[in-house]
């Protein structure tokens, strides 16, 4: 396997640039759309805390504010994750949303995976209590940002569909007492902000963009000093992106 070498540039938060993205529904193009493809997904996710973090923490050696490369991590539970989304996109509209298995298997789609992933890349920083999430040979959203209008272009050709979408969730666990979980009666209850943009494959224009962020889950997750079941944690991640998607897809 090809080792993937990263160069950490752009220090801007996503989370401030999504702050200040602008709400765009183009329903008259939106309504013309019969078929997309999700090209590009990704998690932001917070971590519990782990061992090897209070052991980094007695030795002085981490920061909770310190930032780092977000270099892509692929998760199994991001599959489900990418499906959640397009059967929410697919109910709603009644479009005709390709599988995640076909969109790795486009010869095209492929080429600009590797194009985007493999060698030095530039990354956006992240903060380094978080992972970046991503699903097993599908592109990041930071990496379709960065294809150009002409390729976008190409890749809806290629894929045979109308319209193009990418979608990224930032998942914060939001530990309800600090005090608490000293004491092992802290619980999550993590909450997303999801950004879902659709471009026109005709012209890769953006018709289709909108950020929310949503509630917390009510169901949490005991942690003791903040430590928790990783499974538990992706599957509420899972939930509390869903959560988010109920409501941005009622715009499309």
């Amino acid at each position: 396997m090809k080792k993937l070498i990263y160069f950490s540039a752009l220090a801007s938060s996503v989370l401030s640039l999504m702050s200040c993205s602008t709400k765009i529904v183009k329903k008259d193009r939106l309504d013309q759309i019969k078929s997309v493809a999700i090209v590009g997904i990704d998690l932001e996710q917070q971590r519990p805390v782990s061992t090897g973090d209070l052991v980094s923490v007695a030795l002085k050696q981490s920061s909770t504010q310190k930032v780092v490369a977000g270099i892509r991590v692929d998760s199994i539970h991001m599959k489900g994750i990418y499906e959640e989304v397009a059967e929410k996109i697919s109910r709603k509209t009644g479009w005709k949303v390709i599988g995640i298995d076909e969109v790795r298997a486009n010869r095209a789609y492929a080429q600009y995976f590797k194009d985007k992933t493999e060698g030095f890349q530039s990354r956006p920083m992240i903060n380094e209590r978080f992972d970046l999430d991503t699903a097993n040979n599908v592109l990041d959203t930071f990496a379709v940002d960065r294809l150009k209008p002409e390729e976008l272009k190409s890749l809806a050709q290629a894929l045979r569909v109308d319209a193009l979408v990418t979608a990224k969730s930032i998942v914060n666990l939001n530990n309800s007492s600090m005090f608490a979980s000293l004491v092992g009666k802290g619980e999550f209850h993590p909450s997303s902000t999801v950004l879902l943009h659709v471009l026109d494959g005709s012209n890769a224009e953006k018709i289709f963009s909108e950020t929310f962020q949503g509630p917390e889950l009510k169901e949490g997750e005991k942690n003791f000093i903040g430590m928790a079941p990783e499974k538990r944690i992706n599957e509420m991640a899972k939930e509390a992106t869903a959560l988010s998607l109920d409501t941005i897809v009622k715009d499309l």
